[in-house]
């Protein structure tokens, strides 16, 4: 049996490039090599379909292959943050960004902690998200306490009120029955 041959390892990272966004994409060998020719590779340069074969099965492939998807999943759970922080607006987008950023630097040192020094730079970015969410919390709750002061101080002094009236409203506001 003829042992297959990879000629694609053997093109310009660019053109390597083309190919293996189309191998991941779900292309066409036709497809891609269409897009090869356009890209300036001769016809006669043109891998045939044992080519992408071998190119598959080999570490490069199955390297970038994994990169790719990984970059697209992060691409796609930004978004997915930038359109909930976007929708929902207000004072607290810019804890939910910090959060989120001390998330991903949490995930990407963890995928390679490996010395004493590593895990270190982890347990500080630990710390560092610890402390985000404790003042994200704490900025919350002296928004709502803050927000129920004004509405009882409201109640208290407004001259449309009966003190009936005041008085169901600040227990209304406070939560009180």
């Amino acid at each position: 049996m003829r042992r297959q041959r990879n000629i694609i390892a053997h093109l310009p990272l660019e053109q390597r490039q083309i190919v293996i966004a189309g191998l991941v994409d779900g292309r066409t060998y036709d497809e891609i090599r269409a897009d090869l020719a356009a890209a300036g590779v001769a016809a006669a340069g043109l891998p045939h379909n044992s080519s992408f074969i071998a190119y598959r099965r080999s570490e490069e492939y199955q390297r970038q292959e994994q990169d790719l998807r990984n970059w697209q999943r992060r691409a796609e759970e930004k978004r997915q943050f930038w359109s909930a922080v976007l929708a929902g607006g207000g004072a607290d987008g810019l804890a939910n960004i910090a959060t989120f950023e001390a998330i991903e630097e949490l995930r990407a040192a963890l995928g390679s902690a490996e010395s004493a020094g590593e895990k270190a730079r982890v347990a500080a970015v630990i710390g560092n998200l610890t402390r985000t969410v404790q003042a994200e919390a704490d900025a919350r709750a002296k928004r709502e306490l803050a927000t129920r002061a004004a509405k009882v101080e409201t109640a208290a002094v407004d001259p449309k009120l009966t003190p009936e009236e005041r008085i169901a409203a600040i227990r209304a506001t406070l939560g009180v029955a």
